[in-house]
């Protein structure tokens, strides 16, 4: 069976992050959505909104694995006897900074395959930056965030 590790932040996990998901499981027999949690960056959710929020997004495919991870991704991968690591990129920015980073992470664990896919068109321009900002200004989600960001943003409010 091949696992693949898709590793971000998802600050808010959006529906481009589930339109990579889906592409690679298309390649993949099992995908495990990795939640990052640098403790130098600042995130707008806590690790546990963060978590659940990717969780609820998955739990309807067995194929999905949904855990959080405070180590680098590649020693995850060599714990977990893993080889590879899908990447979204929206454009050449994002290409030219994974591209990189995936020669980085294989200096690091040479047996590190990074697949680099594209998102859907409609996505290609939605980062969970933009997400926050359409949070922050109290806009509509439907068409950016999956159903349980939309649920925890309207709790949060109430």
């Amino acid at each position: 069976m091949k696992t693949a590790v898709f590793p971000g932040s998802f600050d808010p996990i959006t529906l481009g992050h589930v339109s990579l998901a889906q592409k690679a499981l298309a390649i993949f027999d099992e995908l495990v959505i990795l939640v990052g949690n640098n403790p130098d960056k600042r995130y707008e959710f806590t690790p546990e909104q963060r978590l659940s929020m990717a969780r609820e997004t998955f739990e309807n495919n067995p194929k999905v694995r949904v855990e959080m991870c405070d180590t680098f991704v590649v020693e995850y991968m060599k714990a977990h006897g893993l080889t590879h690591l899908d990447k979204g990129v929206r454009d050449a920015r994002d290409f030219s900074y994974e591209a990189d980073l995936a020669r980085c992470n294989r200096l690091l664990n040479p047996d590190c395959e990074t697949v680099l896919l594209l998102p859907d068109v409609q996505y290609a321009s939605v980062s969970s930056t933009f997400v926050r900002e359409v949070i922050r200004y109290g806009g509509d989600l439907t068409a950016y965030a999956p159903e349980p960001v939309i649920r925890l943003i309207k709790h949060i409010n109430q």
